[in-house]
């Protein structure tokens, strides 16, 4: 449904799958991105309803949105498509980030109407993304080189019972007793499994973002 027919109708089920709290949603909406590149009110559909679902698998399907910022169409949902970004949090989305901050110039180089906006957003996105400010470009840059080895080695690692999984920033809900640093819940979203505090024994959280 996403990837053909009347506008409206897509408009629609992206928003819906928005709605829907499970990595499938995700994976449906970040597929059917190459084909409603044409169209801005779907790709501002499909880019909001990533944001609001913040799973990390879909963030290749929003960098490669970035590579066609020559598009009219696509300039006219770059916000969306960054917010999303900006939401999900991922620090891998920091270099084509600020990729493209660089390549608009701060939006001085740029003859496009939507430049400034665009350099709005993506200053947007990287603040919230690394809680420092990018006003001034090369200033973040240089925070950014000696903070990156950092940010990204610490993305949400949780050993249960020996064994590491990495996950996705929202695959993993935890209750933590700010006392003791005790899990006292640990629940996977769904499509995985739920475990409780009796089944955390071995579980160690390494790091959360």
């Amino acid at each position: 449904m996403l990837g053909a027919g009347a506008e409206k109708p897509r408009i629609a089920a992206a928003l819906a799958l928005g709605d829907l709290d499970h990595p499938a949603s995700a994976e449906v909406l970040a597929v059917a991105i190459p084909a409603n590149l044409k169209s801005a009110p779907i790709l501002a559909a499909l880019s909001a309803a990533l944001g609001k679902l913040q799973y990390e698998s879909s963030i290749a399907a929003l960098h490669e949105v970035l590579r066609h910022v020559g598009d009219a169409e696509v300039r006219t949902a770059m916000s969306e498509v960054l917010s999303a970004l900006g939401a999900i949090g991922s620090a891998s989305s920091v270099d084509p980030l600020l990729d493209m901050l660089g390549r608009l110039g701060g939006g001085k180089r740029s003859p496009w109407a939507e430049t400034n906006q665009i350099v709005k957003g993506l200053r947007e996105a990287l603040k919230a993304i690394t809680g420092q400010s990018a006003e001034n470009r090369l200033e973040f840059e240089e925070w950014w080189k000696a903070n990156k080895a950092t940010l990204i080695a610490n993305a949400r690692r949780i050993n249960v019972r020996g064994k590491g999984l990495t996950t996705d920033r929202r695959a993993v809900e935890l209750d933590v007793d700010l006392e003791s640093g005790a899990v006292v819940r640990a629940e996977l979203r769904p499509g995985r499994a739920a475990l409780d505090a009796d089944g955390l024994d071995d579980t160690d959280v390494a790091a959360a973002r």
